[in-house]
């Protein structure tokens, strides 16, 4: 079982994959577990548990998986972040971001 992010909490961002689904090998749907220590895994449960409980994702089941990693803010809170790397490769955003130094250049 994975999680789904609520899209009214978090907006719908659009992308298109580069490669038809059945061209995608299987090993690169799903990263593999990640090894935690224990430590790691019960800050991991009370992160997830939190934002299950503010709504912010919900259990969901698919064949696409990436890993979790430990992040600890400037404040010295912990938080996690999702490792799409493998994932970057095989889509291609509608909406691509734009460049930081052309959108500054943009708007002065």
């Amino acid at each position: 079982m994975g999680t789904s992010i609520n899209n009214s909490i978090i907006p719908d961002i659009q992308f298109i994959l580069n490669k038809k689904e059945h061209e995608i090998p299987d090993n690169n749907k799903n990263q593999g577990i990640r090894k935690y220590t224990v430590k790691e895994e019960k800050i991991i449960k009370e992160l997830y548990k939190d934002l299950e409980k503010n709504d912010v994702i919900y259990p969901g089941y698919s064949e696409w998986a990436s890993n979790v990693q430990i992040i600890t803010k400037k404040d010295g809170r912990k938080a996690i972040v999702i490792d799409y790397r493998r994932l970057k490769h095989l889509v291609k955003f509608k909406q691509p971001l734009p460049n930081t130094m052309q959108f500054l250049q943009n708007i002065s």
